[in-house]
C-alpha cells in the first residue's frame, strides 16, 4: 500500500514538474536516492539520509549553434526542392518522347500500309502531271525503308 502511495506520488511530482516552466525546473535541486527495495528515486526533497544532490547542467543554446542548424536544413531543403524539379523535367521530357515517338510510329506505319496497299508506286518528276512508276525493284527498296522506319520509331 505504501509502494503504491510513493509510486502515486512520484508519478504526480513528474506531472507536476512537467507544468512548470523549464526556468523554474533549473533553479530547483534534484536529489537521487535508493529506498529500501532497491528502486532509484528522484526528487527534488530528500526523503532519507542517503539522498544525493544531483548537479544539473542546462547549457544555453548557442545562438551560432542553431543558425548553423538552420543552414544545414535550409540547404538540404534546398537539395530536395532541386532533386524534385530535376525529377519533374525528366518525367516532362520522357513523356514528350514518348508522345513524339507514338507520333512518329504511327506516321511511319501508315507510310508502310499506303506503299504495300498501293497498286502502282509513283515518283515526282519536273512535269507534275507525269509523274514515274516505280520498278517493282524500287518498290522494294522503299518498302524496306519504311519497315525499318517502323523498327525504328515502334520499339
Amino acid at each position: 500500500m505504501i509502494g503504491q502511495a510513493a509510486r502515486f506520488s512520484a508519478g504526480l511530482c513528474t506531472f507536476l514538474t512537467m507544468l512548470l516552466p523549464p526556468d523554474a525546473l533549473i533553479a530547483a535541486e534534484v536529489y537521487k536516492w535508493t529506498d529500501e527495495s532497491g528502486r532509484v528515486h528522484y526528487g527534488d526533497k530528500p526523503t532519507n539520509n542517503n539522498a544525493v544532490p544531483l548537479e544539473i547542467r542546462k547549457d544555453p543554446p548557442s545562438e551560432s549553434g542553431m543558425e548553423a542548424r538552420r543552414q544545414k536544413r535550409d540547404v538540404l531543403l534546398e537539395a530536395f526542392d532541386e532533386d524534385r524539379r530535376r525529377k519533374k523535367e525528366q518525367e516532362a521530357a520522357a513523356r514528350r518522347e514518348a508522345e513524339e515517338r507514338n507520333k512518329r510510329c504511327a506516321k511511319a506505319r501508315k507510310r508502310l500500309g499506303k506503299v504495300v496497299n498501293a497498286g502502282f508506286l509513283y515518283k515526282k518528276t519536273d512535269d507534275p502531271r507525269n509523274p514515274r512508276v516505280l520498278t517493282e525493284e524500287e518498290r522494294k527498296v522503299e518498302t524496306e525503308r519504311l519497315h525499318s522506319q517502323v523498327e525504328q520509331w515502334c520499339r
